[in-house]
């Protein structure tokens, strides 16, 4: 009878509010870690689009070399789209030179 009556004094409506509110923050702290957690479906897939026609222009017609450009590309950037990569791969090639010819010089 004595353990009954302990229990029942811990169950005041300011520890259960205490506890709730705790039990909330654990749910909130567990969601975030989840949320940001890294994304091995996303960092390790392939690119599965159409090559672009102006992505190919730039590697000089090497389809090998532009599918490794935008694995790369994907694996460094996760969760942008298929465009996004196209476009962030053409800007790089023109950036350091490699397509010169890509761009009429």
């Amino acid at each position: 009878m004595n353990l009954h009556l302990r229990s029942a004094a811990y169950l005041t409506p300011m520890n259960q509010l205490i506890a709730l509110a705790l039990i909330i923050a654990a749910g909130f702290l567990l969601y975030g870690l989840w949320r940001d957690r890294p994304q091995k479906s996303s960092s390790h897939r392939s690119f599965r689009g159409k090559i672009n026609g102006r992505l190919l222009q730039a590697v000089k017609g090497d389809r090998a070399l532009a599918k490794r450009l935008l694995e790369s590309a994907i694996l460094k950037h996760p969760g942008k789209s298929n465009s996004w990569y196209t476009e962030k791969v053409i800007y790089d090639i023109e950036r350091d030179g490699a397509g010169t010819s890509f761009r009429g010089r």
